[in-house]
């Protein structure tokens, strides 16, 4: 699914130092005992983040504007911008370029679609 080899997923377990990537959360201390594989897909692109918490996971929707910012996920959202750049992998400046395209025009849909109800 998320086309990891078994080389690359403890890369990124080491990067992660069983940590959540955004709020250093032991992964132990998360409701499932384990970080999830994020990854961002849209607009032509796709790449693996790294790993998260459940909680910075929905932080990482509200990022790629799948999902509405609330007041709860509101003050993640400079960690969110950091870690998507610099994510598991290094995606080319190109790809990044996609997704930040693909970002902004869903950001766009949903403003539009706040103003007409």
């Amino acid at each position: 699914m998320h086309r990891l080899t078994c080389d690359e997923y403890e890369a990124m377990r080491d990067r992660a130092q069983e940590r959540c990537e955004i709020c250093n959360r032991p992964d132990r201390e998360t409701p499932r005992g384990e970080l999830v594989i994020d990854h961002f897909q849209g607009g032509g692109a796709w790449f693996v983040r790294g790993l998260l918490c459940d909680r910075c996971n929905s932080v990482m929707q509200r990022h790629d504007g799948t999902a509405p910012w609330g007041p709860a996920s509101r003050p993640f959202a400079a960690k969110a911008r950091a870690y998507h750049l610099n994510a598991f992998g290094a995606p080319s400046k190109e790809t990044l370029q996609l997704a930040d395209a693909a970002i902004h025009s869903r950001l766009e849909r949903r403003a539009g679609l706040t103003r007409s109800i």
